[in-house]
């Protein structure tokens, strides 16, 4: 992830083109493609900008909506994503909704249909935080169903994203890459937050020393990985977002939603 992407292009070097591969354990988490914080900073203030325009369009005219969905494998690095990316937008524009639990084992199949209570509205911006994925990734990762199951689970996702663009809901996902938890400068800015424990005993954060913790994780990211592959598609694509740097993961974000509401063409 070293090589230099223009603002505008950095969308389509994250993006997850549908059929390809990816290996989230081999991507970069503090990746930045050339650009510079500095000029990441003044780009976030006038896609900032920009997002509150596209977003009174999109209300006032009331025929569109756009599902933002975020997943990852820190709750607070999410948080933080919306507070700092979307905040801008008014509260009637924009609404977050956390996705609930994974089902347990057994439970009847179908679960993906749930998402349709939580689409948003038209004239508004839906963010999912979490997701029908967690559903497929936990899975996975207990072995609780078989390769054919596996892929019918998110065939029948598919079929529900291309049902709600059908429809006029756009669909950006992004997954937010980081290595075993925050980074140690947003580890501070979230003390700094009284976020509660960043670090040490209790943290929940991922160390080299808890064997265990990596191993779970290691697990988690490799199923994440078929799920992405398997269910990007044109009409719902998802995004590789590094989140190692916050400032970067902010842009990026922020460049990935604005396209996607300028494509809804909002007058």
């Amino acid at each position: 992830m070293s090589h230099s992407v223009a603002l505008k292009h950095l969308p389509d070097a994250l993006r997850v083109d549908p059929g390809s591969r990816v290996d989230l354990g081999t991507l970069d988490t503090a990746g930045t493609f050339g650009l510079r914080k500095a000029d990441a900073a003044k780009a976030q203030d006038q896609r900032g900008a920009r997002l509150v325009e596209l977003g009174s369009r999109l209300r006032a005219e009331h025929r569109h909506a756009l599902l933002v969905v975020i997943h990852g494998p820190e709750p607070g690095c999410m948080d933080d994503l919306v507070r700092d990316v979307l905040d801008p937008l008014e509260p009637q524009v924009c609404t977050a909704t956390w996705f609930k639990v994974p089902n347990p084992p057994g439970e009847r199949d179908g679960y993906e249909w749930r998402v349709h209570a939580i689409t948003p509205d038209r004239g508004t911006v839906g963010v999912l935080e979490r997701s029908p994925y967690d559903d497929l990734q936990a899975a996975r990762v207990r072995g609780t169903v078989d390769e054919t199951t596996f892929r019918r689970r998110c065939r029948s996702i598919n079929d529900v994203e291309r049902a709600l663009v059908a429809d006029g809901t756009g669909i950006v996902k992004l997954f937010l890459l980081l290595d075993g938890g925050l980074s140690g400068t947003d580890r501070a800015a979230g003390a700094r937050r009284g976020a509660g424990p960043v670090d040490g005993a209790g943290s929940g954060v991922a160390t080299t020393a808890d064997p265990q913790e990596h191993d779970r994780r290691s697990d988690d990211i490799a199923a994440f990985s078929e799920c992405l592959c398997a269910t990007s598609t044109e009409v719902a694509p998802w995004y590789v977002v590094p989140a190692g740097r916050r400032w970067f993961r902010n842009v990026a974000a922020s460049e990935i939603v604005a396209q996607a509401l300028e494509r809804l063409e909002p007058r």
